[in-house]
């Protein structure tokens, strides 16, 4: 959708119609936004579980989010992968902190760097 609308931006641009102002809106929504859960209760009561028998993947729950055929509220849903069989945390891009915080989840230490060199 977001390459349709940008070339019918460009067509009108190239038209003598006047000044276009067309704005794509990133979408926030990523494979990589996510959040691996170990158990259901985990999540429950705290985001919405999408249903298991439509949305198998978090790449198809991506997809689906950002063509705005599927909407969710608070930011964030759950994805139970069906290839792995595991819950996945999906979150939009700029909004990790504020549901990490919601969901009681503690943020990824950032890797130690390492020591090297002698010891003594």
């Amino acid at each position: 959708q977001a390459n349709l609308l940008k070339s019918f931006c460009r067509s009108l641009a190239n038209k003598s119609v006047g000044t276009v102002r067309c704005k794509i809106m990133p979408s926030g929504w990523e494979e990589g936004n996510t959040y691996r859960f170990d158990s259901e209760r985990e999540f429950q009561g705290k985001a919405a579980l999408l249903d298991v028998h439509i949305y198998k993947s978090v790449a198809e729950a991506v997809e689906k989010l950002n063509s705005g055929t599927l909407a969710v509220e608070g930011n964030c849903c759950v994805v139970k992968s069906a290839s792995d069989d595991r819950y996945y945390l999906l979150y939009e891009g700029d909004k990790k902190a504020e549901v990490y915080n919601r969901l009681y989840i503690k943020p990824e230490a950032p890797d130690e760097p390492m020591q090297t060199g002698m010891m003594g």
